[in-house]
């Protein structure tokens, strides 16, 4: 109840906080919304679910630089962007029957955008970070899951444990662990495109080499996490030594393709 509390009284531009467009109830940001707005009809069919849910909508947030994980995954180019740069675009939040916190952070788009969302996650959870403390009652994922509102229900009205909700999203994104290899870099490559695309057709670079920067240092931190994480891998494949672990997620964290900094520049 206390994060709950933490997370509504966030500022946000209508109180003259720049790194928020809204902090509020959900009812009230659907109402300022044009009617062809794309995510309409989504959350419309959230409040259905619960009118007293609320909505961050395009919250900015800096990383912990000194953190472990951000040092070990080795990509330099996350501290040459000015601060402010991750936007998490939607997080919905509220309370169930017994008063407990549950939230879901949500990326417009379809399943590449999924594993970014779970970047977000991470981000948004690690230690210092606004969701650090209700980091098992929450989610993410992309708008265009097909089972994004089944998982709502488990995770707010049948109060369900986070990572089992999370464990069935991903299932329907990636098989296993090496399927899960495979798309990040899928995802890392379409990136690489999309600057190479994008950067000489834009006014102001920035506007595609931040976001680029941040997505692959989502992905790298993603990965490294996953890896640390999969019990299966540590016992099988690393023979039950953490170190080896360790080492097969540096060198997947390395293998998330990316473009130089300088080199973006220089486009």
């Amino acid at each position: 109840m206390e994060s709950f509390v933490t997370l509504t009284q966030i500022l946000d531009q209508r109180r003259g906080n720049p790194n928020c467009e809204f902090n509020g109830f959900l009812e009230d940001y659907v109402a300022s919304l044009e009617e062809d707005h794309p995510q309409l009809n989504l959350f419309k069919t959230i409040l259905e679910k619960d009118c007293d849910f609320r909505i961050l909508v395009n919250y900015r947030f800096n990383i912990n630089h000194s953190l472990i994980s951000n040092q070990i995954i080795r990509y330099k180019d996350i501290q040459k962007i000015p601060d402010y740069q991750f936007v998490c675009p939607y997080f919905v939040y509220g309370l169930n029957e017994d008063k407990e916190m549950c939230g879901l952070i949500l990326l417009e788009g379809k399943e590449d955008v999924y594993i970014l969302a779970k970047g977000y996650y991470l981000a948004l959870t690690e230690q210092g970070s606004i969701l650090e403390n209700v980091k098992n009652q929450c989610v993410s994922c992309n708008t265009e899951h097909p089972n994004l509102f089944k998982a709502m229900d488990k995770l707010h009205n049948e109060r369900l444990k986070a990572g089992a909700v999370q464990r069935m999203l991903d299932s329907d994104v990636f098989r296993n662990y090496n399927h899960l290899l495979e798309v990040i870099q899928s995802v890392s490559l379409n990136i690489q495109n999309n600057v190479k695309d994008n950067v000489t057709l834009v006014e102001n670079k920035e506007t595609v080499i931040y976001p680029a920067v941040v997505h692959w240092f989502l992905l790298k931190k993603m990965v490294y996490v996953h890896t640390m994480m999969n019990r299966n891998l540590l016992l099988q494949d690393c023979e039950g030594d953490v170190r080896k672990q360790r080492h097969l997620a540096k060198l997947n964290a390395d293998h998330v393709q990316f473009l130089m900094y300088s080199e973006m520049w220089r486009m």
